[in-house]
């Protein structure tokens, strides 16, 4: 005998996996795609485009870190002091 328990179970990966399911997609040319090698092809050269850039957003960090204006020593040297107890509970406080 299947009871309800049973058939919620069961149904429940096919009813997700339906709506994980892509169908259909917008190419580079705003065209909507729905053949699934297609979008298989757009879906892997999104990704590979994405984590190429990894490499040119790295350098482009290190270009744009190396404007940053330094700290005068004396700032630096306030910075460095330990936290007091009260620092430490107005942070808390305002969390």
């Amino acid at each position: 005998m299947v009871t309800v328990t049973q058939i919620i179970f069961t149904r429940q990966p096919l009813i997700r996996r339906r709506f994980n399911r892509v169908n259909v997609i917008k190419d580079d040319e705003d065209v909507w795609c729905m053949d699934s090698s297609r979008i298989k092809q757009l879906v892997v050269g999104h990704f590979r485009m994405l984590f190429s850039e990894e490499v040119t957003a790295a350098t482009d960090f290190k270009k744009r870190t190396a404007e940053f204006p330094r700290l005068s020593q004396p700032f630096v040297q306030v910075l460095e002091l330990p936290f007091t107890n009260n620092e430490i509970f107005l942070a808390l406080k305002g969390m």
